[in-house]
């Protein structure tokens, strides 16, 4: 209790009793407010009623008044009870005056009292009431029996006294003491636990979700504010009405109030769509009430979107925009302008194109230009990884899905894409299996991790990009053609090196300018006497190819003294440029290829290198992870 607060008590009794109160309540007047009220029943509720009853902690009294009083108030009412010592107290005083006597009790006579009286062959009458009444009846009957004196509570004593007996007051200043300490710890028990309600009702004012509790019957025992703005009604009209009357779509979600388990739903409240939370309440193992909790999906779903950026990986970032794709030629002018016109858009992308041509520069330019450039951008070489090792990785997996799974499980790689752009290279190389599953994920917008039974939303777009023939693989089977519709939404087709001929030159002078750190001019300098062996060659490796060797150039760059013998110098670090290359349209490509003719060009251009898979790889203009996985396939035909 805090200092400046001390119990409220309120005395109600007449007469003797009234007496009592007034010599003991001095002793408390340092730790508790006490009034005294001097009436009975419907007086003393009256006036209890004008001082207000917010305003008492606790109530004392005695017998008949206070039973009445207790049957009728909700503020604790504490009784003065008889003790032992009370009843010989009177007996002895009776005694002395008459040993013609009676003992009245309230309810009914005390079993100790009768046992008391035959132990030692005490010849006096007991009498018990519970009504007024009751009490002028007794005194009427005992005085005509002969008694002289009655031992009793305060209206006995006056009725008694009414009627020409004697009286003796039962209850003694240790018996109003103990009242008085015993409604003191009430009081003090009371407003802390009102304290404590108030911190709590004080923080359930201040959540936003809306919290409701629930008794068996279905009723509303309590209420937040947030719940009834959810339920527009005042929390005064909800309490004692039941929920589903105010909310009726709970029981057909199957979350009645009532049920007394835990279950949790999507309902919907009005015009907005809400998460439920049933949640029972134990008392000692038994289910007493339901908490039900209501949160907002809207709420939800910005908490998950933050959730998601503040863990995703920190390279899962685009560092190229649009303005780091080079050249002026009109190709490359076409590729731009469809670039930003669909950078605006969500719909999926596909980037066709021979390898090294900047497929992935292009995804991550064109998501750095759109809505999700804030967010992750995600790229997988669908190449790179074995079947069952690229499921994992897609879509992650739950904890005890295969041995070896991680503890915790992992999420996978289109999960850390959400609210991003999910780039999927070399998409033309997805096993059947994985490519149904992520035809669901661009259907549904949800994906099921590995061992998992239930669905995760997600939000990505997705930009895929591939050097194969897709329409062709989905006449061969090899690729779904459902899938390959719903990919090629929108298309850009990136051209080879050799088709941007004006462009060779000004990428290989920024990319020299790039790996130096010098001015533009200094690099063409560098690069002159040079020219013409970049112009003729045909690039079979694209872009890639040719930054590869600008990079051997800047690496073996030492002094100008070379300049006076490019072919000689050029010829030590990229011999590949002098070879009898012919007509650059003879150029071998797989691009357009039937499966057939693509696997006969590669066995021609292996044989012409002698087995030499990294020279076959940089004439055909393809990765050596290409490579591998064209002679895998034709190993399972």
């Amino acid at each position: 209790m805090a200092p400046s607060r001390k119990p409220r008590l309120a005395a109600v009794g007449m007469g003797k009793l009234d007496q009592l109160y007034r010599c003991i309540i001095p002793e408390f007047h340092q730790i508790a407010d006490i009034r005294i009220i001097t009436s009975r029943y419907d007086e003393a509720i009256q006036e209890l009623n004008e001082i207000g009853l917010d305003a008492i902690d606790a109530i004392i009294c005695a017998g008949l008044s206070g039973s009445y009083l207790r049957s009728r108030l909700s503020t604790p009412v504490v009784l003065v009870t008889v003790t032992g010592n009370d009843m010989l107290r009177a007996l002895g005083i009776a005694r002395r005056i008459s040993p013609a006597l009676a003992l009245m009790t309230y309810a009914e006579i005390p079993t100790e009292l009768t046992q008391f009286r035959e132990a030692f062959s005490l010849g006096f009458a007991c009498r018990s009431y519970h009504t007024s009444q009751d009490i002028e009846e007794q005194i009427l009957e005992l005085s005509s029996e002969g008694v002289q004196v009655v031992i009793g509570p305060g209206l006995v004593t006056e009725l008694s006294d009414k009627h020409g007996l004697s009286s003796v007051f039962l209850y003694s200043e240790a018996s109003v003491r103990t009242a008085f300490k015993s409604a003191i710890a009430i009081a003090r028990a009371s407003y802390s636990e009102t304290q404590k309600r108030e911190r709590l009702d004080g923080i359930l004012r201040h959540l936003r979700e809306g919290i409701v509790a629930i008794n068996l019957k279905g009723c509303i025992e309590s209420i937040n504010p947030a719940m009834c703005s959810m339920l527009k009604v005042d929390a005064s009209a909800a309490v004692g009405r039941s929920l589903v009357e105010l909310a009726p779509d709970l029981n057909a979600r199957g979350l009645s109030p009532d049920e007394m388990s835990e279950a949790e739903s999507i309902v919907g409240i009005g015009a907005k769509t809400y998460v439920a939370h049933r949640i029972p309440i134990l008392e000692q193992g038994v289910a007493t009430a339901v908490l039900m909790t209501f949160q907002e999906s809207n709420t939800l779903q910005r908490l998950d979107r933050s959730l998601r950026s503040q863990h995703r990986a920190k390279n899962l970032v685009a560092r190229y925009h649009l303005a780091d794709l080079c050249g002026e030629s009109a190709p490359m002018q076409k590729v731009n302008a469809l670039a930003t016109r669909y950078a605006c858009s969500d719909a999926t992308i596909l980037i066709t194109g021979e390898s090294g041509t900047g497929k992935e520069l292009l995804a991550q330019g064109i998501h750095n230009a759109g809505p999700r450039r804030g967010c992750p951008f995600v790229p997988v070489n669908c190449g790179a990884f074995s079947e069952t090792l690229l499921e994992s990785e897609l879509f992650g997996y739950e904890e005890g899905a295969f041995t070896g799974a991680r503890k915790g499980g992992k999420v996978g790689l289109i999960e850390a894409a959400h609210q991003g752009t999910l780039f999927l290279d070399e998409v033309g190389e997805i096993p059947l299996q994985l490519q149904t599953r992520l035809l669901r994920v661009l259907q549904e917008k949800e994906v099921v991790r590995v061992g998992a039974t239930e669905s995760t939303a997600v939000d990505v777009r997705v930009i895929a990009a591939t050097n194969k023939n897709l329409k062709e693989a989905t006449e061969t089977g090899s690729f779904r053609r459902d899938l390959f519709y719903r990919i090629n939404i929108l298309q850009i087709a990136l051209p080879a090196l050799r088709e941007r001929e004006g462009d060779i030159w000004s990428i290989a002078v920024d990319m020299l300018r790039h790996a130096l750190s010098i001015p533009s001019d200094k690099a063409e300098t560098i690069l002159q006497p040079w020219r013409e062996y970049f112009l003729r060659y045909p690039w079979p490796g694209n872009v890639r190819e040719l930054q590869n060797i600008i990079q051997r150039i800047a690496a073996h760059h030492r002094d100008n003294t070379r300049e006076s013998h490019p072919g000689i110098f050029l010829r030590d670090i990229a011999p590949e440029l002098f070879a009898d290359h012919g007509e650059r349209e003879s150029t071998p490509t797989l691009k357009g290829l039937s499966l057939q003719k693509e696997r006969e060009l590669i066995t021609r251009v292996l044989d012409s290198c002698t087995g030499d898979k990294d020279q076959a790889c940089r004439c055909l203009g393809i990765s050596r992870s290409t490579l591998w996985r064209r002679m895998r396939e034709w190993s399972t035909q």
